[in-house]
C-alpha cells in the first residue's frame, strides 16, 4: 500500500490521541525516575499504563469511533493488542539500550523516548489492522483488493 491510499483522517486522529496519551506516558515515567527513583523500564510500564488507559477510550470514540456508534469489544480488543505490542517492544528496546549503554537515571528518559517512538510505530500497525471493523485492504496492482 502506498502512502497515496493511506487513511489520512485515520492517521490524522490516531496521532492527536497518541500524542495525549504520550504526554500523560512520559508525565508519569519522568516523575517515576525523578521522585521516586525506580528503573526506566518500571517507570515505562507504568507510564504506558496510565497513557493506554487515555488512550483506550479516546481511540474508540474519536480515532475509530467512525466504524460504530458504541463502545466496541473488538475495538478494545484490538487497540489492547497494540498496546501489548506496542510495551513489549518499548521493554524490550529499553532493556536493550540499558545493557548496551549503561546509561544513569538522568540519560534513563532518553531510553523511555526512543523506545516510545519504536512502539508508537507496533502500535499504530497493530491497533489499525486489528481494529477496523472491515479489516486491513490492500490494492493489488490488477485493481483487486484482498481482505486481512
Amino acid at each position: 500500500m502506498s502512502f497515496r491510499n493511506l487513511d489520512k483522517g485515520l492517521l490524522g486522529r490516531f496521532s492527536l490521541v497518541t500524542a495525549a496519551g504520550f504526554v500523560v506516558d512520559f508525565l508519569v515515567a519522568f516523575a517515576l525516575i525523578r521522585a521516586a527513583q525506580v528503573s526506566a523500564p518500571t517507570a515505562a510500564s507504568a507510564g504506558f499504563v496510565a497513557g493506554f488507559t487515555l488512550n483506550c477510550v479516546l481511540h474508540d470514540r474519536f480515532t475509530y469511533g467512525s466504524f460504530a456508534d458504541r463502545v466496541s469489544f473488538k475495538r478494545g480488543a484490538g487497540i489492547l493488542a497494540g498496546a501489548l505490542a506496542a510495551l513489549a517492544t518499548r521493554l524490550l528496546v529499553i532493556v536493550t539500550l540499558e545493557s548496551l549503554f549503561k546509561p544513569s537515571a538522568d540519560i534513563a528518559f532518553v531510553l523511555i523516548v526512543l523506545a516510545a517512538g519504536v512502539s508508537c510505530v507496533v502500535n499504530f500497525c497493530v491497533s489499525s489492522i486489528a481494529v477496523r471493523s472491515n479489516g486491513a485492504r490492500a490494492k493489488l496492482p490488477a485493481g483487486t483488493q484482498v481482505e486481512v
